[in-house]
């Protein structure tokens, strides 16, 4: 999937020039991130994790290699050319018979759902996340080698793996069982919803393991 993707997929949208993709094979128990969020969030001085497991948003363990490629950086390369993506998600995972698109979360619980900002009423970061996982699938699937490999593998996910933050609460004003069910609040979203070309969609919240 990897050559399909750095071969294929430019010369199919016309795209010229050289492209790079970067990859690496995983194994065992292991953990992935959103590198570039974590830097943006320790250097706005926001809640940062801490610990650890600082800046782990998604743990896994497979028995055998799986390839991870950071889809994300491949496809910032054609911003302005008709290869481009406009919602795309982060990370690409596979072997001979599964395939798995990654968009990763690290924030507070009430962005999930709908909500209201200065810009004006957003989607929420749950459906966000299946835009750019579906967005990316759509596009890829475009490129006929590309799409008939798809096709043939025997499972298909877009996993949104997220990490969510507790809010600091006022203890002034939560009583002792009212704070501790503001502590151990947490969404509720779970099984799996079709997508684009066979996909399967979920929500993975830290620490839950990912079973490949």
């Amino acid at each position: 999937m990897k050559n399909l993707l750095l071969n294929e997929y430019p010369t199919y949208f016309g795209a010229t020039g050289r492209y790079t993709i970067s990859s690496v094979s995983k194994e065992s128990s292991f953990a992935l991130n959103d590198e570039k969020a974590c830097r943006e969030c320790r250097g706005q001085n926001k809640q940062h994790c801490s610990g650890e497991d600082a800046d782990m948003h998604m743990l896994l363990h497979a028995d055998h290699p799986v390839m991870v490629v950071d889809i994300e950086t491949f496809f910032n390369q054609f911003d302005g050319k008709r290869a481009a993506i406009m919602n795309r998600c982060d990370r690409m995972l596979y072997d001979d018979s599964k395939i798995v698109l990654v968009d990763f979360y690290c924030g507070l619980q009430k962005f999930l759902p709908p909500y209201t900002n200065n810009k004006g009423e957003q989607p929420g970061k749950l459906a966000k996340a299946r835009l750019q996982i579906t967005s990316t699938v759509e596009k890829i699937c475009e490129v006929p080698s590309i799409n008939e490999r798809i096709a043939g593998y025997e499972t298909k996910e877009g996993i949104f793996a997220c990490r969510i933050k507790k809010p600091k609460p006022n203890p002034a004003l939560l009583g002792e069982p009212a704070m501790q069910m503001f502590l151990n609040s947490t969404p509720q979203v779970k099984g799996y919803t079709d997508i684009a070309h066979g996909f399967k969609f979920r929500m993975l919240e830290y620490p839950e393991t990912y079973e490949w």
